[in-house]
């Protein structure tokens, strides 16, 4: 029998029928992915092919091609058969076919899979593709300052950075025009990103940096040399109802070559989406020899949660959380609500939920009730799954944006660190608690880190130029400030850090002011242009700029205020009393919105100092300044403005007391700023105000 079939060439067949259906298969998998068609279509030609390989064996065997066509394999005479010659075409046919198919399989992974990277927008949707940068509140960039002792040396651009075992993932391509199908891929490559986040020999680049180069024409050993990598990663990703294909390939920057690559087609559950991105990140890991401790595995391997629609829920209040918008944050706690309703042990939902109360409290309204709610969302947390680092960032938001107790915060915060060590924006946090703890060389090291992580990202680049700058190191932060230029040039946050260096260095107010009235989209902008058009002695473009304040939590004026003081100061004293008694009534509904009200007392000290009320002042600014909570970064500014109050209203003694105390600091007013406030001109002509410009940096 079997010589019966090698006669009639069935084997050879069978081979050729195989060779045949993998080609065709690697052509419709080409071709599906280009027209985006669903995984359906390519599970029917499976079905086709499969069936079609029984009726091809019995053709063999029944017919056979003679000179004349086919005919029965009956109606042959043995003398007239060919089927040896027919047996040599077939062996050629066959050796041809498989080339075919390898010449395709090769074109496919070396060139067409190769996904399209840079920014999309998704008509009407509420979620951006880029997160926002992390502004840190409305009174982080006060005065600038000198730095008293050794600054850390700043480190190279990202390009010089170690490239060993450094990864960057490229925004994955969505093989769809469905706006709900970019949001899904989106949130694969974020998941993912996450998951690499926890391999702590592994130096992956943040979100923010990759974004940028969706639909990039660059190749890839350019976006590997802007981002200081030795490695990318490429992926795509393919939603077709209930079932979900994903791709990814590890590249050599440096060769071109594919380290590794695979292809997931699975049924779209959470649990699967899981499996391949902790299968994608150990087999990135293993590629560049990253060795993971048990820690790290036993990270890996741990889910959030079992249902897919409370994880797409999470996903887009991650996302809205970061846009830094009030009504972002409305939507986004109600996103959370669903997903806990959808599985009530979603501990992580529960960690972030408790975040979107904190910036609720922190960059919305200060009422005591959010942050109540915070903490009964991460005791909820916590009584599901005590251990979850999400929950330890939540609870370092609540004690940091809370209380101002950096202490707390930093014990959860620190330790989480073990599990994201790749967390740029768990770096950011830490910084920003040291930075107010007064512990300036460690806020800078933790923003350096951010900065190899996410070397890209404005936030982190304002933050490291505005350090310095308030540090009195203009040098570098000048060099952050011409970096954002370079890179980001549409990012408002970049005009921040030159004003702060023409200002402090220069003592060019004038400037400062015009480029603050570049960033109208920063909260703090407006107020630090108001104070700037006051020491250019511009009043009526500071009573301009004072309509455009935003009367909220941390500013140290209201509309009112800024209206009434450029009144006064430009001697306007009738118009300016009739401002100034309107920003009282300002300031007191203020303060009946707000829990932490001790920051209010300042411009109101202001208020009653140009009223000619000593005796308010006097009270106003001294509570101002036992009620303030520690704050190394802002307590200066606030030493600062009460001096201003005390000085406006003849208390030279009080005013030279709180500026001495405020010179004390490494992020002491500089000595252009001092000279310049209007406030502060009442106290020239006693003579310990030579001695305290003298000390004061330049």
């Amino acid at each position: 029998a079997i010589q019966a079939l090698e006669l009639r060439n069935v084997f050879r067949v069978a081979a050729a029928y195989a060779v045949l259906s993998w080609l065709v298969l690697q052509i419709a998998d080409v071709l599906f992915e280009a027209l985006e068609l669903p995984l359906s279509y390519s599970k029917l030609v499976i079905v086709l092919l499969f069936l079609g390989f029984i009726p091809a064996m019995v053709f063999s065997w029944v017919y056979e091609l003679t000179p004349e066509g086919l005919k029965r394999e009956s109606e042959v005479p043995p003398d007239a058969s060919i089927t040896a010659h027919t047996a040599t075409k077939l062996n050629a046919a066959i050796v041809v076919l498989l080339g075919l198919a390898v010449g395709i399989f090769a074109l496919d992974r070396l060139v067409l899979s190769r996904p399209a990277a840079g920014p999309v927008e998704v008509a009407g949707s509420a979620v951006p593709a880029t997160a926002a940068p992390v502004p840190e509140s409305a009174s982080d960039t006060p005065a600038v300052a000198q730095p008293q002792g050794a600054l850390p040396a700043a480190p190279e651009p990202a390009a010089a950075a170690s490239r060993d075992a450094s990864v960057a993932v490229l925004p994955f391509t969505t093989r769809s025009r469905n706006e709900d199908d970019q949001f899904f891929s989106d949130g694969v490559h974020d998941d993912l990103l996450t998951q690499l986040a926890k391999i702590g020999s592994l130096r992956v680049i943040s979100r923010t940096s990759v974004m940028d180069y969706r639909a990039t024409t660059k190749r890839i050993p350019e976006i590997a040399d802007e981002l200081g990598v030795a490695t990318i990663v490429e992926g795509a990703v393919q939603r077709s109802g209930s079932t979900v294909r994903i791709t990814a390939q590890l590249i050599d920057a440096n060769t071109d070559e594919h380290l590794w690559a695979e292809s997931y087609d699975r049924e779209l559950t959470a649990d699967n989406l899981f499996a391949i991105q902790t299968e994608i990140a150990t087999s990135i890991a293993g590629a560049l020899q990253a060795t993971l401790s048990p820690e790290e595995e036993a990270a890996l391997k741990r889910r959030l949660t079992d249902d897919l629609e409370a994880l797409e829920a999470y996903q887009r209040a991650k996302w809205l959380l970061d846009t830094f918008s009030v009504e972002a944050f409305r939507t986004a706690e109600q996103e959370l609500t669903f997903a806990i309703e959808q599985d009530a042990e979603f501990a992580a939902a529960w960690a972030m939920l408790a975040r979107t109360h904190l910036a609720h409290y922190w960059f919305g309204a200060s009422t005591g009730e959010r942050r109540q709610m915070a903490w009964e969302a991460i005791l909820a947390g916590r009584a599901i799954q005590p251990d979850l680092p999400e929950l330890s960032i939540a609870e370092g938001y609540y004690h940091y944006w809370g209380f101002k107790n950096y202490d707390k915060a930093l014990a959860v915060l620190e330790p989480a660190l073990s599990v994201y060590p790749n967390d740029v924006e768990l770096h950011k946090l830490i910084s920003f608690v040291y930075r107010r703890a007064g512990r300036f060389d460690k806020a800078l090291e933790h923003s350096h880190r951010a900065e190899e992580l996410d070397p890209r990202s404005p936030s982190v680049l304002q933050t490291l130029g505005e350090t310095y700058f308030r540090l009195g190191d203009y040098a570098r932060a000048e060099q952050y400030a011409d970096r954002m230029d370079r890179i980001m040039p549409a990012d408002t946050l970049r005009h921040t850090v030159r004003a702060g260096v023409v200002m402090g260095r220069d003592g060019n107010p004038a400037e400062a002011a015009r480029l603050f009235g570049l960033a109208p989209d920063i909260s703090f902008a407006q107020e630090l242009q108001w104070t700037y058009y006051l020491y250019a002695r511009d009043y009526d473009m500071a009573r301009r700029v004072s309509d455009t304040v935003t009367a909220d939590k941390k500013g140290l004026i209201t509309p009112a205020v800024g209206r009434g003081l450029a009144l006064y100061f430009a001697g306007d004293l009738d118009a300016a009393k009739q401002e100034l008694d309107s920003s009282l009534e300002e300031l007191a509904v203020l303060r009946g919105q707000l829990v932490q009200t001790s920051h209010l007392l300042l411009p109101e000290c202001q208020v009653q100092a140009a009223l000619g009320h000593v005796d308010r002042v006097r009270d106003l600014c001294g509570r101002a300044l036992e009620e303030i909570p520690f704050d190394a970064f802002d307590g200066p500014t606030y030493r600062h403005n009460a001096a201003r109050g005390y000085a406006l209203a003849g208390l030279q003694e009080l005013a030279l007391e709180a500026l001495a105390e405020a010179n004390e600091s490494r992020v002491a007013p500089s000595r252009n700023e001092l000279l310049l406030d209007p406030f502060l001109e009442s106290l020239h002509d006693d003579p310990r105000w030579d001695k305290l410009i003298a000390e004061a940096r330049l």
